[in-house]
């Protein structure tokens, strides 16, 4: 009988979430829904701010930082 190992994956792999880093935008706006212009904005973020990308929504990433989920435009975001 053959013994297989289990593959552990860390939590981003099961979930699939990768980690960005804000570039190229001295005040990124995280937005309540993945629209650019309206009054949605949530927060805003500064150069080099690290989020968590939990999907894609056309020219948007779902973001999460410090517990609050919002939207990003992706040309602000490298994914590192």
């Amino acid at each position: 009988m053959t013994r297989r190992t289990p593959i552990l994956l860390n939590e981003a792999e099961e979930n699939k979430t990768r980690t960005g880093i804000v570039v190229d935008c001295n005040m990124l706006n995280l937005r309540q829904y993945p629209i650019a212009n309206g009054n949605n904005v949530l927060k805003t973020l500064k150069v080099g701010t690290k989020v968590e990308i939990i999907d894609e929504v056309n020219e948007f990433y779902k973001v999460t930082l410090d517990g609050v989920n919002g939207y990003v435009m992706k040309k602000f975001i490298n994914v590192i």
